[in-house]
């Protein structure tokens, strides 16, 4: 919300803005360009038949890496680490947070 009103939010901790941690850590503009390789099948650098295919499963496994991380929700845990939260809490938090979505996932394939 404060990207809306161009308010840089700092870190209380070490003073660092947030927005730029978390652009560094989302890593979107890399996102974006995998995304559109594997869209507009760009493969300028590849020169066989086999480079293109391991370039297109390798982009294609990376964008589903990412939206499984975003889909289960452990990026908003790990913001509490740039508020001084130590590590092994935010750690612990997120294995709770895993465990339990895997259980809510088993139970919905199960139709529980």
């Amino acid at each position: 919300m404060a990207d809306v009103y161009h308010i840089d939010i700092v870190s209380p901790v070490t003073g660092e803005p947030i927005k730029s941690s978390i652009v560094g850590y989302l890593q979107i503009d890399e996102f974006n360009e995998r995304t559109t390789n594997i869209v507009t099948a760009n493969f300028t650098t590849n020169s066989t038949f086999y480079d293109r295919v391991e370039t297109a499963i390798t982009a294609q496994s990376y964008v589903i890496w990412e939206l499984i991380a975003l889909i289960t929700g452990t990026y908003p845990f790990w913001m509490l680490a740039l508020f001084g939260i130590d590590q092994w809490f935010v750690t612990m938090l997120v294995s709770i947070y895993a465990i339990l979505v895997a259980r809510s996932v088993i139970g919905w394939l199960r139709g529980v």
